[in-house]
Order: structure tokens, then sequence, then C-alpha cells
């Protein structure tokens, strides 16, 4: 029994997770097990798919422990079977992603006959105050190693570093400096190969978020491109150790003479009037055209095709990745409103409703249209010049008690669908006006507020005499939540408060708070 328990035998067995990540057939993906304090060495290959993105992650999963195969005998002859662990291994396919290495700047798309050609400056390596005459390996190991050249002045000392560093015979005093702090570094071989491997070996080009070409130029040009359609463009940096995080995205319509898509009226221009268009076809107010409208070849006419319409008649949209693009977004439902948010700006969204009846929020900077089929309500918002939410908490609509949201698409800047999450709130029963913070404050100052029902409400700033500083908003209409407000001390005409003592007050139909604040300068 000791010798049974001692073997301990187990299955393992390797799986891919990934979809870009085959594992050989020419190998075992499994094996029965080992004696104890005993060790086994299993090779095996794994082969990245050929449509693979360069840069791609991956991952295998190793299990180790009894299976369906062994857990039979192992119950029988060591009374129990130990539990399965899992270990996963993440494997990097081509060059990672660095965001520490500097990234390509002000790509731009330019569509040509039968080409679109996608320019881009070359990443900023030295941003440095002092100016110098190099912009070579050894001025970037000068800098590395002595930042008073990069940060001050290129002086005597800088120079003497970068001829030591091209390996010319120098004499230090010849290379001197008013600083006596300051002397010629010795040469450091480690540092400068550390410097050899930023240097900028070519850059990858992605279309529509997949890999298309490299160039060692800082130009390329697509010509695997259908006429009237839109491309959107961005730019990695590779160097010996990664590549760069992604560019500016920068988006073109490729020429064309007949059937340009989106050219919904034929008036071979892509303006206003094909938006408004394409808006009346996904309402179903207007007979659809998937030849001319079905933007991304999805087989509908959505939001996310008049956002792809709306990026084409703004010509080349730059749009900034890292900062604002919207992945994910959450729907907000109450007993008779709904509200939204999402983690970057929000170009548009789509809904179809079923109710007795909506009121929608047409003080959103978007365009809001709705069309009520049978018993739905099917409703678009989008910005006809590009307008966004911020993807701060907003409501949407108000409704009839019992409503149901039928379909959802939120669209983000590039016209692609967010991650949707469907939540039901709970609202507050309370009308509350909290302190305000900072306080005393200066120059501005936060204020919450919660309303327990839909509410027009009014927020608005007074002096001590009672006399009128401000108005936040005015008889403004809230559904149940809470809310945050800035309040950057100035007063209805713009012009900065003097210090003292200030009420703000909450108002609706039929309650009131009041509080006070303290500007001090």
């Amino acid at each position: 029994p000791e010798l049974i328990e001692d073997m301990e035998k187990k299955l393992s067995e390797i799986i891919s997770n990934s979809e870009y990540i085959e594992i050989g057939t020419d190998s075992l993906t499994w094996f029965y097990g080992i004696n104890g304090e005993d060790y086994y060495e299993w090779p095996f290959s794994l082969t990245a798919t050929p449509e693979t993105p360069l840069g791609a992650t991956a991952t295998v999963s190793i299990f180790w422990g009894a299976s369906e195969l062994s857990s039979g005998w192992c119950e029988e002859l060591i009374n129990g079977c130990p539990e399965p662990v899992e270990f996963i291994y993440t494997i990097s396919i081509g060059l990672p992603f660095d965001a520490e290495l500097a990234t390509p700047e002000n790509v731009n798309a330019i569509a040509h006959q039968g080409y679109i050609d996608v320019t881009w400056d070359e990443p900023i390596l030295f941003d440095c105050f002092a100016e110098s005459p190099y912009s070579d390996e050894c001025y970037a190991y000068v800098i590395e190693i002595d930042s008073y050249c990069c940060d001050f002045s290129w002086d005597s000392i800088c120079e003497g570093e970068y001829q030591d560093c091209m390996g010319r015979e120098i004499d230090e005093e010849d290379y001197y400096s008013d600083n006596n702090t300051r002397e010629i570094q010795d040469f450091n071989e480690q540092v400068y190969n550390t410097i050899l491997t930023r240097e900028i070996t070519g850059y990858n080009i992605f279309r529509d978020d997949a890999f298309i070409g490299s160039t060692t130029f800082t130009v390329y040009e697509d010509s695997d491109i259908s006429a009237s359609t839109g491309y959107c463009y961005y730019v990695t940096a590779m160097y010996e150790e990664g590549q760069s995080e992604p560019s500016n995205t920068s988006c073109a319509i490729a020429t064309g003479d007949s059937g340009m898509m989106g050219d919904l009226n034929g008036d071979d221009t892509l303006n206003i009037l094909d938006i408004i268009i394409m808006a009346n076809m996904a309402l179903g107010s207007q007979e659809p055209d998937l030849s001319l409208a079905d933007l991304n070849d999805d087989g509908d006419i959505n939001i996310l095709d008049i956002i792809t319409l709306v990026n084409m008649v703004l010509g080349n949209r730059t749009i900034d990745t890292s900062d604002y693009l919207g992945t994910d977004a959450i729907i907000y439902i109450s007993d008779n409103s709904v509200s939204l948010s999402a983690n970057g700006n929000i170009a548009g969204y789509q809904m179809t409703v079923k109710a007795d009846g909506i009121e929608l929020n047409t003080t959103i900077p978007l365009t809001v249209e709705t069309n009520k089929i049978q018993d739905e309500y099917v409703i678009i918002a989008y910005g006809l010049a590009g307008e966004t939410l911020t993807g701060e908490q907003m409501q949407l609509f108000t409704a009839t008690a019992g409503f149901e949201i039928t379909s959802l698409i939120v669209a983000n800047v590039l016209g692609d669908a967010m991650g949707t999450d469907l939540t039901t709130t709970s609202l507050p029963e309370t009308f509350e006006l909290s302190q305000n913070f900072p306080n005393p404050f200066n120059p501005s100052t936060e204020i919450q507020f919660t309303v327990g029902k839909d509410a027009l409400v009014s927020l608005n700033i007074y002096d001590i005499q009672g006399r009128l500083v401000s108005s936040l908003f005015d008889n403004y209409f809230y559904s149940a939540g809470s809310y945050k407000m800035n309040w950057d001390g100035k007063n209805k005409y713009g012009t900065q408060v003097p210090s003292g003592m200030y009420l703000y007050k909450l108002e609706s139909s039929n309650q009131i708070v009041t509080r006070k604040m303290v500007l001090m300068k």
C-alpha cells in the first residue's frame, strides 16, 4: 500500500486556449503518470496560425491530476484521487507590445485612385531641451549616462563623452566644464548595448485592427482595397525588444467612379443628407439599401453603419485610441427610466423598446430620432457633426412602467459595437443635497445631490444676501439617482466671485434643501 501511495499515478494533458495556437499532431498531448520523486521531460510543438497578428499573446493550459481515465483505479488503489491542478502559460507571438517604447505620430491616410497612402512621423526618441548636432546611437548613449546633456546644455563634457563613445582617442583635459561637479564618464559598453536595442527596425501597419504589412519607411501604399469603401489605419514601431503601442487611427474612403458606398442619394458626394437617409433606413421609415448602406457588411443597417458614414463625411478623422475609445457600456434600468454610461466616448446608440409610451431626453448633444413600429419604439442617437457623449452616466428616456428593451447597440467613435451590460438600479427615495467638497475651496468645488424620483430640479448659487450668483441648472429633468456637479467659483457672467460665504440650493416642485459653502482665496 505504501508503494502504491508513493507512486501517485496521474494523468497530464496540454490544451490550447487560443485560436492562434495549434498543438502539433506529431506529439502526444497527454501521458499517464510518473512515480513519486521522479521527473519526466515532455516535448511538444506549438504552431502559430497564419492569421496570428504580430504581438499577440496566447495561453496554453497543462492539467496535472486525475481525469476520467484514471479516476476509477485511483479511487480503488489509493483511496481517492488528488484534485487536478491547472497550470496556465502565456506565450508572446512575434514582437510583444511595450508601452515604454516610443510610438509613431500623426498617422494620416489619403485616398488616391486605386490605392490609399498611409504616412506618419517617426517616433520622438530624444525629447531633450538641449540642442545637439547629433541624433545617432552615441547621442542616445550620452543623454542616457549624462542627463545634463539632455536637460540643460550640450557642453564640452557631453562632446567628450560622445567622442569616447565613437571610439576616438580623447584627452580629458581638452574637455572640461565651468561646473566643477561634472567630469567625463568612462564608456559603459553595457549601457551602449542596451541603447542599440532601442533602435527602430521597422513599422507594422494595421487596417481595421488587422495586420496588413511591414515597412522600414514612414509611408505605406495599400492597394488591396475596394472602391468607395472606408478603411481605418494605425501603425506600431518595431524595436529589437518589442513593438510600440498603436498610434492614432486615421480613416479614408477608397475612391470609386460609381456606386459609392454611403452615397444614398446618388449625388456622388458623401454629406449630411446621406447620414439622414441612412438613419431613416435604420429606423425602418425608409426602404433599406444594403448594397450602399451596409458599410460594415454585417447584413444589417444600424447605428454602426451610421457612425462609419459620419466618419467618412468628416474626412480623414483622427482618433486618439489610447484615451477615448469606448469598449464597454452599461445600461441602467429603473422602474420608468433608462440611463447609459461607458468607459470611453459614445458616438451613438440604437435600441428597440417595447412600451406604451416613452419620453426622450433631447438635451443630450446628439441627434435623437425615434419611430414606432406596432408596439415597439426604435430609438437612434448619433452626432451629425461627430459629436459624442463623454461616457458619464446620462439619462436616455423615461417610459411607462413595464417597458422592455428588446435590442441594443452602443457604438464607439470607430463605428464598432461596445460590449453592453444591463443592470437594474435600486433608486433612493430621498431628496438630498450633500456638503460640497472641498470646503472651504479655491477655485472650484464638487456638489453631490440625490433625487428619489424623476423630477424637474434646479441647483442655484446665492450670496449671503440671497442674490442669485450662478445657476448650475434650472428646471432640468433628472431621473431618480445620484449626481455630481462642479462650481468653478464664477458668476452667471463668467466673472470670478470674491471670497466669502455662499449658499447653494437644490429645489424641486415640492422640496428645497439649502447648504452653505466658503470660497477662500
